[in-house]
């Protein structure tokens, strides 16, 4: 007569399979609802860093820009979240207008160079080959006299003090979390 059935060492490995199993399965559950915590924390975040940077935009507005450095902080607990704080810094940016014209006009500006490049660059507006350019179009122009008689460093200085009088840089961090253990920030 034929035994049926397991025995007991069987039913043992089998458990000890399924506990490993059941085991690991927790595991990556945990994981997962820690990442999708994480990720819960990051969009209220990156959500209350636009709402803040509207209102520091508008605060600009009402009330100008000064010409020194300013921090503001402070927490989202009107919001609802008193864990999260918000800081500000609100810096003058110095607007290099050399640089910016040199990536205009594609390349270093100079006084030797400036008017060759402007003739590029207005050929360039008209549809026109730089060759083609008649050099009296440009040369023979208030433009060019302006250019030669150092006219253009006078400009450029005018519009980049415009420039940085017209544009600040905002750094704005969001952070939650207790202090120096799991802080995170955005």
């Amino acid at each position: 007569m034929s035994q049926r059935g397991f025995t007991l060492m069987e039913v043992m490995v089998s458990l000890a399979i399924l506990g490993l199993a059941l085991t690991t399965i927790a595991g990556i559950q945990a994981n997962s609802f820690e990442a999708s915590n994480y990720a819960r924390r990051v969009t209220v975040a990156t959500m209350l860093a636009r709402s803040k940077m509207i209102d520091i935009e508008l605060m600009l507005e009402k009330d100008g820009f000064s010409t020194n450095d300013k921090e503001e902080s402070g927490d989202f607990s009107e919001e609802g979240y008193e864990s999260m704080k918000w800081k500000a810094t609100i810096r003058e940016v110095q607007v290099d207008i050399g640089q910016l014209a040199g990536s205009l006009f594609g390349g270093e500006i100079n006084p030797e160079t400036l008017p060759a490049q402007m003739e590029s660059f207005v050929a360039g507006m008209n549809g026109v080959a730089p060759d083609e350019l008649v050099n009296e179009e440009v040369g023979g122009s208030d433009l060019a006299q302006l250019m030669q008689g150092g006219g253009m460093e006078l400009i450029f200085k005018q519009v980049g003090e415009t420039l940085s009088d017209a544009i600040r840089e905002i750094t704005l961090e969001i952070t939650w979390g207790r202090e120096g253990i799991d802080e995170e920030s955005v």
